[in-house]
């Protein structure tokens, strides 16, 4: 009967036999554990900013009726410059009854909005005033996690490029995709610009506008417009007359000679 191995023997194997199976599953452990904590490496880097303040764009309309446009207008110039804004667009147009309207256009700072209507309302009588406001931040965080992503994909796209060892096909591929993303990316951070500035200028759409008086005011406004519009029909009518004039002359003296030589020739069947 063959002899039993010695007990250290086999423990001795038992011991590298375990020792070998660790070993080979160490890497397996660690390889997982490297994938983790890159995903949420990843996830980290491309997550945009969290918590964004609010964001708010405030505008309104104002009418104001005034002695003197003019002096109301030097009055609101003045104003503006106080409250740190500035006249975007300013027309003042002339009534046919005498009086004026001037349409003015202003920016100026968010914080400074309540202050500059407050200012306005005491140059003249107020007769519509209306205030809206426009809450952008859904739209505001939207474009910060697209700009985010986008930020995060040309950022791949050019350490693809920096490593390409590939076809010149596929480096070209890399290269357009990139110019359409870096596109991309200009635009929205011009969206996000204007955002800014709507959200940090307020716009007041101001009118200004006088009583009209004197004698000649009682008058139809669209009297003298009535007689102008009526002289030009009269202009229009006989230039268009004679235009047609011109226009048919050709022909009715071509018709005039078919006539004369029908009759001619009907005479001369009557005379024969």
């Amino acid at each position: 009967m063959r002899s039993l191995p010695p007990i250290p023997f086999v423990l001795t194997l038992a011991v590298a036999f375990f020792a070998t199976s660790c070993e080979n599953a160490a890497p397996q452990v660690d390889a997982e554990t490297s994938f983790r904590t890159s995903a949420v490496d990843m996830t980290e880097e491309a997550s945009p900013v969290q918590s964004i303040e609010t964001k708010v764009i405030r505008t309104g309309d104002m009418l104001v009726e005034v002695e003197n446009v003019e002096e109301a207008l030097d009055a609101v110039e003045g104003l503006v410059d106080v409250e740190g804004g500035l006249i975007a667009q300013s027309r003042v147009r002339e009534g046919s009854g005498g009086g004026s309207t001037a349409d003015i256009t202003i920016r100026v700072p968010a914080d400074r909005f309540s202050q500059l209507i407050a200012g306005l309302s005491a140059l003249g009588e107020v007769r519509s005033e209306s205030v809206a406001t426009n809450d952008i931040t859904r739209q505001y965080t939207d474009l910060e996690i697209r700009l985010n992503v986008k930020e995060e994909t040309a950022s791949r796209l050019r350490s693809l490029l920096a490593d390409a060892t590939g076809d010149l096909s596929d480096v070209l591929n890399v290269e357009r995709e990139l110019s359409r993303v870096v596109t991309e990316i200009e635009q929205m951070k011009g969206e996000r610009r204007y955002l800014d500035d709507q959200v940090a200028m307020s716009t007041l759409s101001l009118t200004l506008r006088s009583p009209s008086g004197g004698v000649g005011s009682r008058l139809p406004p669209s009297l003298g417009d009535a007689i102008g519009e009526s002289l030009q029909g009269m202009k229009a009518f006989f230039v268009w007359g004679l235009y047609y004039l011109v226009l048919l002359l050709p022909w009715m003296a071509l018709g005039g000679l078919v006539w004369f030589a029908i009759h001619a020739l009907r005479r001369k069947k009557e005379a024969a």
